[in-house]
């Protein structure tokens, strides 16, 4: 059996070499299966050996030494050994390189997302879609160091059982539950500190008419960082630290925040709306603020139909020239898959007939692509699932804690100020030049709503359908 085992290894290990690419499964028990049962089976061989050794004496009524005798000067003991010591270093080197192979196989992104295929497939599929898709999946998750390498296969043990007993939750729960600090993996790319000055956005969204007329936002994003008393990266450098206790597992409602300031001073803010109680001032958990609060989908994002729509236009995958494509693509998004082709044929059929069938074909396809990119029923995982906390468009994000409630023991709140975080530019559009006029003019709704957008969160409206 140990022979059996080592040559199957051996050759899955010429053939990786050589670059044949293993499915997940054929990986698994390369690198970790046919491994262990290749020591227990060496392990088994000198039990067996003693034991039959035992035996020999015992049936010839001899008491057996404690030791086993080795007589080199006797030839057959003698080629016994040299077996011995090249099946040894055949052996150890098989174990040297399946360890190796072993050590980066458990690390790789095929490992972590194919393994588990259907239950890591909304995870996998967001992922190569994301920022961070040539980043594998353990520079984020577990990082750099054999300590926490460790801590993961321990963890990933449980996951196993889960998944074999089919005991996951759907959706898969977030956020990760101990997950490392971002300071040992974001940071080894990202320094806070070493972000400066502002950023120029431009937001592009398309309006629901029939030219789908496209209305862009000119906007400075004050980043801050490093020294700097203001902009968005102050939550996390400068020497301020930030800490909040919420009330909910998925941490967006946050009643308690501390803020402890370099020189010392410290400041607690309560939700006046909803202040917290004693009992989860004393015994819920105080967590000091890191990239992860804000930036807490920087690989797994769902995008929301009107988003990804609006991505498909400005990308050109689908065309802004077919009336009323933004309205009626996000319409049919927010059905089943099964139903966005009939309900674009019938619309197009009915109300523009002479539209080149091709179009509306290719349409549907970037559509079906972006459903099946953003919507998971098995998993019951999609875009409304999982909060996104940066900004406050879809979500609060910023408004959980920069909402006007917060106050402090004089009263005084934390500021919801537009241009704290970011500032609006004035722009002429001409073509496809745009010029900015002057700096930090206020906010203009693309819509009439009223005022409300003044006394409303973005995401009171902006969050649904």
């Amino acid at each position: 059996m140990a022979i059996m085992v080592f040559i199957i290894d051996a050759t899955l290990l010429i053939l990786d070499y050589l670059g044949v690419r293993l499915i997940p499964i054929i990986g698994v028990f390369a690198y970790t299966v046919f491994p262990a049962l290749l020591g227990l089976y060496l392990f088994l061989i000198p039990v067996g050996m003693i034991r039959e050794w035992r035996r020999r004496h015992r049936e010839r009524g001899v008491e057996p030494p404690t030791f086993p005798i080795f007589n080199l000067n006797d030839g057959h003991q003698r080629k016994q050994l040299y077996v011995f010591i090249l099946g040894t270093s055949l052996v150890g080197l098989i174990v040297l390189a399946v360890s190796t192979k072993m050590y980066d196989y458990t690390e790789s992104v095929e490992f972590c997302s194919e393994t588990c295929h259907n239950v890591m497939e909304p995870e996998v599929t967001t992922y190569k879609s994301s920022p961070h898709a040539r980043v594998e999946c353990v520079k984020c998750h577990v990082g750099e160091g054999a300590t926490w390498y460790v801590k993961s296969k321990l963890s990933g043990l449980y996951q196993v059982y889960a998944t074999v007993l089919k005991k996951y939750p759907t959706p898969i729960e977030t956020p990760v539950a101990n997950l490392r600090p971002s300071s040992d993996t974001c940071e080894e790319c990202h320094w806070p500190e070493k972000f400066y000055g502002a950023k120029q956005v431009i937001k592009t969204y398309y309006k629901d008419d029939e030219k789908n007329t496209p209305e862009r936002t000119f906007m400075l994003m004050n980043i801050g960082g490093g020294v700097s008393p203001t902009g968005i990266h102050w939550h996390v450098g400068g020497g301020n630290e930030v800490y909040y206790i919420a009330k909910d597992k998925a941490r967006q409602d946050i009643p308690f925040v501390k803020v402890k300031y370099k020189d010392g001073k410290e400041v607690v803010y309560k939700d006046s709306a909803n202040p917290p109680t004693q009992e989860l001032i004393a015994n819920g958990e105080l967590r000091k603020m890191d990239c992860i609060d804000c930036h807490n989908r920087p690989t797994h994002i769902f995008r929301s139909p009107v988003d990804a729509v609006d991505g498909a236009i400005e990308g050109g995958r689908i065309d802004r020239s077919i009336p009323y494509i933004k309205k009626t693509g996000v319409e049919a998004l927010e059905g089943d898959l099964e139903g966005i082709r009939p309900k674009l044929e019938d619309f197009y059929k009915k109300k523009y007939p002479s539209i080149e069938t091709k179009r509306i074909d290719i349409a549907i396809a970037e559509l079906e692509s972006i459903w099946k990119a953003n919507n998971f029923p098995d998993m019951r995982s999609k875009w409304d699932v999982y909060p996104n906390n940066v900004g406050h468009f879809r979500w609060k994000g910023c408004f959980r804690c920069h909402d006007g409630l917060h106050k402090d023991e004089k009263g005084v709140g934390i500021k919801k100020d537009c241009n704290i975080c970011h500032i609006f530019l004035s722009e002429v559009v001409a073509g496809a030049i745009a010029e900015k006029e002057r700096l930090g003019v206020a906010f203009r709704h693309p819509a009439d709503v009223g005022g409300a957008d003044k006394t409303m969160n973005c995401n009171d409206c902006h969050g649904g359908k």
